[in-house]
């Protein structure tokens, strides 16, 4: 298919172009605030103050994304495809749902709040995009690279150090930044498929081999069973569907049995975490998963095969267990959203998927390079499967990423063409206003949040996409 891009259009998304750097610097900024120790001065929780400016900053390429959109929207919908107008069509309604969910929501306005984080994921989404057509994705996650050769190479000296001198391995203590281990491994499947792609290139092979088996290596450690589960299927399922990533896959799984090799020799004799059930990489219990599921299963009923319960109302509804989120994607769409809503958001992803694999293919037929494709496509298929066990869609950094990658690969294997929008030109730009006074309203929603919990952090329920952190209770 011929690319057909306007002299407008080469303005805004031509190599080095001023919105390009733009949505870099901003979203290098975010992703360095997110995962690097900053020590910010606030009276308040550093925590929550962190979360206070990713919001400021991914609001701020929100409105920016959302009115590049106007001056250059060929880039989300190539008029060279017809169907492509029904996928727009179908993420309206994928929209529409999520606010009609909300509306005979026990909690409506929280959940409305709740439903508006997804137009900011959209346009995150487009900004990856963007950056993908001004040839600047590569710079972005070489930043995000470094960003995480910070924060492994710390997580291995303070694992050093405390077997050094305590003897013992506990993942509360040699994982840095974060509240929770967990928050280290959903950061870590953004990741480890990039290194394994980097094992196939001659200049990087040796020292993507090291830190991808640091990165597994700690994974192990800290006994991320979902994590490794979710990169071992993801890679058996990607030495099937891309044969041409397959030596690569093989190299991967070498490091892999290496990494599991070496945590076998290093705790010999060693006490793997003060309850070796909870933290056993090897532990055979679900941690409290299946009661959670269970429980949820039965809460869903044949009404939410239309509406689900609004979303972000697991949150607010009395579980035995409380829980921000059910550890599991799929249950938590069908009971927050609904069947509908769910099975639109899970067709669009597999067409992204399936467009993909097939992009790959076609291209290794013509003997272009497809690594960093691959790689990004194997990264969004880990996060996914990953998202079966944990919150990767409710979690701020790993959601952002999720879509950011998500629009990355959609730039690579979609073509650019010019879109006239005729006599819909009105509808689009009043909708693009509409989707700006939600992100707005949203941003001021979570301030007021904020500064109330400086004052009463008892009984306060922040919102559970960028507040994660406050009490649910």
């Amino acid at each position: 298919m011929s690319k057909i891009i306007s002299g407008d259009l080469k303005l805004y998304l031509s190599e080095g172009s001023l919105s390009g750097w733009f949505f870099l610097i901003l979203l290098c900024i975010w992703f360095f605030i997110s995962v690097v120790p900053v020590n910010i001065p606030n009276t308040g929780d550093l925590y929550n103050f962190k979360r206070l400016l990713q919001v400021a900053l991914v609001c701020l390429i929100c409105v920016y994304a959302y009115c590049l959109m106007v001056v250059a929207p060929p880039v989300i919908a190539p008029a060279v495809d017809a169907y492509y107008y029904s996928l727009a069509l179908l993420f309206l309604a994928f929209v529409f749902l999520l606010f009609a969910g909300s509306f005979f929501s026990t909690h409506p306005i929280q959940s409305a709040m709740e439903a508006s984080h997804f137009v900011l994921l959209f346009s995150v989404f487009l900004s990856g995009v963007y950056l993908s057509r001004a040839n600047l994705s590569q710079k972005l996650l070489l930043f995000f690279m470094f960003c995480y050769l910070s924060l492994i190479l710390r997580a291995l000296i303070y694992l050093y150090l405390e077997i050094v001198e305590s003897g013992v391995i506990r993942p509360s203590v040699f994982y840095p930044t974060v509240t929770s281990v967990r928050f280290f491994n959903q950061i870590q499947v953004f990741f480890i498929p990039l290194l394994a792609a980097f094992l196939c290139h001659r200049r990087f092979s040796l020292g993507a081999a090291g830190l991808l088996f640091v990165s597994l290596f700690l994974a192990i450690s800290g006994g991320a069973r979902g994590l490794l589960v979710s990169i071992v299927a993801a890679g058996l399922l990607s030495f099937i569907l891309l044969p041409a990533m397959r030596q690569t896959l093989a190299r991967s799984a070498i490091v892999l049995v290496f990494a599991f090799l070496c945590y076998e020799l290093v705790t010999w004799n060693i006490v793997v975490g003060d309850d070796p059930g909870e933290t056993s990489p090897f532990r055979m219990h679900t941690s409290g998963r299946s009661a959670i599921w269970l429980e949820l299963t039965a809460a869903i009923t044949p009404m939410h095969s239309l509406l689900g319960a609004g979303t972000g109302a697991y949150a607010f509804t009395e579980f035995s267990r409380v829980e921000g989120h059910p550890h599991n994607s799929l249950l938590q769409f069908l009971f927050e959203w609904g069947g509908l809503a769910t099975a639109i958001f899970i067709g669009l992803l597999w067409f992204i998927f399936y467009r993909g694999v097939k992009y790959i293919k076609c291209s290794q037929l013509r003997g272009q390079n497809i690594e960093y494709e691959a790689a990004l496509l194997i990264t969004i298929l880990s996060s996914a499967i990953y998202s079966l066990f944990s919150g990767i869609f409710v979690m701020p950094i790993p959601q952002t990423l999720f879509f950011l990658y998500l629009g990355l690969l959609w730039a690579k294997i979609s073509p650019i063409s010019q879109l006239d929008y005729g006599k819909f030109a009105l509808f689009f730009k009043g909708l693009v206003g509409l989707f700006l006074l939600i992100v707005l309203v949203y941003y001021a929603w979570v301030v007021a949040d904020f500064y109330q919990q400086q004052s009463t952090i008892t009984g306060f329920r922040g919102p559970r996409f960028w507040g994660n952190g406050a009490p649910l209770e």
